[in-house]
């Protein structure tokens, strides 16, 4: 049983879901939580893997973005208004079944409104939320964490708990109280224990307190066999390959580890980024292979765990690369006096996700509300002119290492 189930939509909010997981499965163990991608087999059928996971869960958590109620297929069809969407047959199945529905609000989102959700879906809007933001991330997780522990308890074993295995050695029966039957009739005196018999039961004696030491000694030192990093490495040549596309960045982690140690990235809001062990590793160091299909913005910290414990490193990306310049060569769409974020797409070189910005002239003739980078060559923003802005402005992009020429772009009456 799995009793708590995280249920989100990938293209809303899987960077958070993809980190609440992590968290969850750090505090409570990864038998008490469920998520679609980390948890079923391949080969299974995902609908009644999700069905059975739903009925036996003790709580549902339903992460919620800005864009869960009205994400759309490739049909152009709102998901939540598909019967066989699963976000809905998940939720639905936790409210058809009163199982605790709690809303985990990311992305500044609300909780929706009864008139936004289908009829299997409208208890949903009187759910109380929960609401996590990356500035307060570790404080609102507390408080859920607080919510859920009715439904999980604090682990799958107390501290200071012992395996039947151990006790065994440990812990010897305790002797048969004498009995009172046949009170008053004649003993035979027990014959004496043969000299056999009794070097045999000091030999057991001396294994088992061999044992019991031998295991307390193993608990005194368990630390020891714990995988640990000491540093993570990556040198600067390598480190200039996080302003490209589809790069592979080579880097390297020190310290203790066990056979059979890997690394793992930690960074759940990062698209595209992958790690992989290179080469064969050994008891102090592991070669490995970062991934990432867009540019990375500087300062970016990339934090790098083992997989036998959460114990992490982190990679600064800051001044150790200073990337080009951005290049702006062509603007491509139209806008009308007073419209209201119109899409205008851009296209050059140098554009990083998360860092490359986009730069209106005359100042305050232009609101910028969103700059989605494609790739490192393309770009779309969404612009609102004032009533009152000129019939032609100019654009330029902006990187931490400066900003690119400008090009114009015309503004119509409306």
């Amino acid at each position: 049983m799995r009793p708590i189930f995280v249920s989100y939509r990938r293209d809303d909010s899987e960077g958070e879901a993809g980190r609440l997981f992590g968290d969850l499965v750090a505090h409570f163990g990864e038998d008490s939580v469920f998520m679609d991608v980390a948890a079923i087999e391949a080969g299974r059928d995902i609908r009644k893997v999700i069905d059975e996971s739903v009925a036996n869960c003790g709580v549902l958590l339903a992460v919620i973005g800005k864009n869960w109620v009205e994400a759309k297929n490739s049909a152009g069809q709102r998901r939540l208004d598909d019967p066989s969407d699963f976000v809905r047959l998940e939720t639905a199945a936790a409210l058809k079944r009163d199982i605790s529905v709690i809303p985990v609000l990311v992305r500044g989102a609300s909780v929706p409104r009864a008139d936004q959700l289908p009829e299997d879906l409208k208890d949903l809007a009187y759910r109380h939320g929960v609401e996590l933001t990356h500035p307060r991330w570790n404080t609102d997780l507390q408080l859920l964490i607080k919510a859920l522990r009715p439904h999980v308890g604090e682990s799958k074993t107390a501290p200071g708990a012992q395996s039947q295995g151990a006790a065994a050695v440990l812990t010897a029966p305790a002797p048969a109280p004498p009995t009172a039957r046949n009170v008053g009739a004649k003993t035979t005196p027990a014959a004496p224990r043969k000299p056999k018999a009794l070097i045999l039961a000091v030999m057991a004696a001396v294994l088992a307190i061999g044992a019991a030491a031998a295991y307390i000694m193993m608990l005194n030192h368990v630390e020891d066999l714990i995988p640990s990093i000491t540093a993570a490495v990556i040198e600067p040549d390598e480190m200039k390959k996080f302003q490209g596309d589809n790069v592979e960045v080579k880097g390297y982690v020190s310290g203790n580890f066990l056979t059979g140690t890997d690394v793992k990235i930690l960074n759940y809001d990062i698209p595209g980024l992958g790690i992989r062990l290179d080469g064969s590793p050994t008891d102090q160091r592991l070669n490995f292979i970062i991934s990432s299909t867009l540019p990375i913005c500087p300062g970016t910290v990339i934090r790098i765990g083992v997989e036998k414990k959460e114990t992490t490193k982190p990679v600064y990306i800051t001044e150790q690369y200073r990337p080009t310049l951005p290049t702006l060569t062509n603007v491509a769409g139209s806008l009308k006096q007073g419209d209201k974020d119109a899409t205008v797409t851009l296209t050059g070189t140098g554009f990083i996700p998360g860092c490359t910005d986009v730069v209106v002239t005359p100042l305050n003739t232009v609101m910028v509300s969103t700059v989605n980078v494609k790739s490192s060559q393309s770009l779309a923003v969404k612009l609102s002119p004032s009533h009152t802005a000129p019939p032609t402005v100019n654009m330029a992009v902006r990187n931490p290492t400066g900003s690119s020429s400008t090009k114009e772009l015309t503004i119509t009456k409306k």
